[in-house]
This record gives C-alpha cells, sequence and structure tokens, in this order.
C-alpha cells in the first residue's frame, strides 16, 4: 500500500531507467523500512529517557501480551502508514489538471 501511494502521487516516469522512478522505489523502501522500525526506535529513545514502552506493556499485559505487542506493532503501523499514503495517492489521482 505504500509503494502504491507512492506511486500515485508520482506517476510521472517512463520507464525503470527514469530518475523519478528512482526516487519512487528509494522512498518507497525507506518509508516501508522506518514504518516497521518504528516502535523499535520509540522503546530505544524512551529507554534513554528513563521511560520504557516495553516495561509498560510487560508489565499491564504480562509476557504473552508482551509477545504480541512485539509481533503486531510493526506491521500495526506499516498498515496505517500505507493506509495514508493510499489516501494521499487517490487524492492526488482525482484532482483535476489545471
Amino acid at each position: 500500500m505504500v509503494s502504491m501511494g507512492i506511486t500515485a502521487r508520482y506517476p510521472n516516469y517512463e520507464d525503470t531507467k527514469s530518475r523519478a522512478y528512482g526516487s519512487v522505489v528509494l522512498s518507497s523502501m525507506m518509508l516501508t523500512g522506518f514504518s516497521v522500525a518504528a516502535p523499535l526506535l520509540l522503546g530505544f529513545f524512551g529507554l534513554q529517557s528513563g521511560f520504557s514502552i516495553f516495561d509498560f506493556v510487560r508489565n499491564t499485559y504480562g509476557t504473552v501480551g508482551f509477545d504480541f505487542f512485539m509481533v503486531f506493532t510493526g506491521p500495526l503501523c506499516l498498515l496505517v502508514v500505507g493506509a495514508l499514503m493510499m489516501k494521499l495517492g487517490i487524492r492526488s489521482l482525482s484532482r483535476p489538471e489545471a
């Protein structure tokens, strides 16, 4: 969904050798990678500031809840970012050209 949304926003390339295609692919891969890694980065920076989201989830929901949290937060974050990018791409394609 992330790649489709980005491609819908910037469809101005002729073939796979154009610079626009390279920038679309690069931004799709970077956004996907950061979306999956965002919960881990949030937990790491939380540890640096003294608040650990991981300890909070472990103390609140137990070990099983912590496992579910670790497994599902990355894909859930990716799903939210993908839906947002698809919405932006749909709006970009439905806008009349001036």
